[in-house]
């Protein structure tokens, strides 16, 4: 089809000042200007923290905005602002620490250590003060991050339902479970798993297991350094990518 000889009708936006609508969530709370918001796993503005698997997605550029209880998700809209770089507070920041990664502690806090949950802001570009760095967004970074950091899980428990490396680190052989994922809403992502300790490791996806399985499935890992396995989520499953290495699944 040749190219049109007309005016073109594409909207554009400026570099660096970009604002967009977004559904806030449900839950009864008071957004306040220029605190970070994520995304939930379902799409939702919520605030930023590491109380679940959130995507990090800008400052509220709006005045405060309450969400009453009763509502349902998206009754309430959200201006959200998406700059460069945000200037945010931290525990303890050092001028070496410039190109580390920072993660959500709460709407208005970051930290070098991961969490729970792994929820990656962006890189420190500036330290201002022990107490407060500058930082570049994650999708201004070439190949964006989203909420693919790199998660340490030291004991058993749940893996999160996020894309992303999950280092198991527990000495001893872990328990632990993952949950399938959401149909449409988690499609596409990629979790990988990789053991750093000789440990026989079990992670178990109850109900769905793995590959369609339709019941629960595990994986089990050999006592060895290194072994791990990947998976891709489609349609409520969670499907391997590749060959475990290492790994059983059942």
């Amino acid at each position: 089809m040749p190219n049109t000889i007309k005016r073109g009708n594409v909207g554009t936006t400026p570099f660096g000042d970009y604002i967009t609508k977004r559904g806030a969530v449900s839950t009864a709370q008071v957004f306040f200007p220029n605190a970070m918001i994520g995304l939930t796993a379902a799409g939702w503005a919520d605030k930023m923290d590491d109380a679940a698997v959130k995507t990090f997605d800008g400052v509220l550029a709006s005045a405060s905005t309450e969400v009453l209880a009763g509502g349902a998700n998206g009754d309430v809209l959200l201006d959200v602002n998406q700059p460069r770089f945000i200037t945010v507070a931290i525990a303890a920041a050092a001028p070496g620490d410039v190109g580390r990664r920072v993660y959500a502690v709460d709407d208005q806090t970051v930290a070098f250590a991961p969490g729970a949950f792994g929820n990656f802001v962006g890189r420190v570009a500036a330290v201002l003060s022990a107490t407060a760095v500058v930082v570049e967004a994650h999708y201004f970074q070439a190949g964006g991050g989203g909420n693919s950091a790199l998660l340490v899980l030291a004991g058993d428990g749940a893996v999160p339902v996020k894309a992303g490396t999950v280092l198991l680190t527990k000495g001893t052989a872990a328990a632990l479970t993952l949950a399938a994922p959401a149909a449409g809403a988690d499609d596409g992502k990629v979790l990988e798993l990789v053991s750093t300790t000789a440990a026989a490791h079990v992670v178990t996806c109850a109900g769905v297991g793995f590959n369609a399985k339709g019941a629960t499935g595990t994986a089990t890992f050999g006592a060895a350094r290194g072994n791990s396995f990947r998976v891709v989520a489609y349609q409520g499953n969670w499907y391997a990518d590749g060959g475990p290495n290492g790994v059983t699944i059942a």
